[in-house]
């Protein structure tokens, strides 16, 4: 369904990104799985995510797990200080 104008979309908090990434990868849950849990109505939006996460996965698995203090930015895949 395209978006009509004016139409507010749903932003996800960096930490709610970081958590469904997180859940998926290491814990094994489903994308369906954790949809229901922080209410994202798009699965496409948790691919993408997840498409984001994958396409820098060398730096991302030190990101996910928390050993670098640098981040990387889901939405641009890039280390932010």
């Amino acid at each position: 369904m395209p978006a009509i104008k004016g139409q507010k979309f749903k932003e996800y908090s960096y930490e709610t990104k970081l958590q469904a990434i997180r859940l998926h990868v290491i814990e094994g849950w489903t994308y369906r799985t954790i949809m229901e849990r922080f209410g994202i109505t798009d699965r496409h939006r948790l691919k993408g995510w997840m498409r984001k996460y994958r396409e820098n996965w060398v730096n991302s698995a030190l990101w996910i797990s928390g050993d670098d203090e640098r981040n990387i930015s889901i939405k641009t895949g890039r280390y932010s200080d």
